[in-house]
């Protein structure tokens, strides 16, 4: 019998180190190439952090959004340290 999967709500929040509430919280699992933080989701497709803090925190995206980091730290899932902005033409 195959082991029940941990939700990805427990699994995201168990892999941040929160700090203050002003200062980055750093992801501590894995990481992608350009040292992205990376979880699967529900579906077991891998999908960056800071999108699922988004998803967790404020919803989902609007259509042709993106989602970007204000301190610069690529590793940061501090909901206060991210922003969405619109996608222009010929940033895809």
């Amino acid at each position: 019998m195959a082991r029940p999967k941990t939700p990805l709500t427990k699994r995201l929040w168990a892999k941040i180190a929160k700090t203050g509430p002003d200062e980055c919280w750093p992801w501590t699992g894995g990481t992608n190439l350009s040292n992205y933080g990376r979880i699967r989701g529900e579906d077991g497709v891998e999908i960056p952090v800071h999108y699922a803090v988004w998803w967790e925190t404020h919803g989902p995206l609007p259509p042709y959004h993106r989602i970007r980091h204000t301190c610069g730290n690529r590793a940061c899932c501090n909901p206060a340290h991210l922003e969405v902005y619109e996608i222009v033409d010929g940033e895809w």
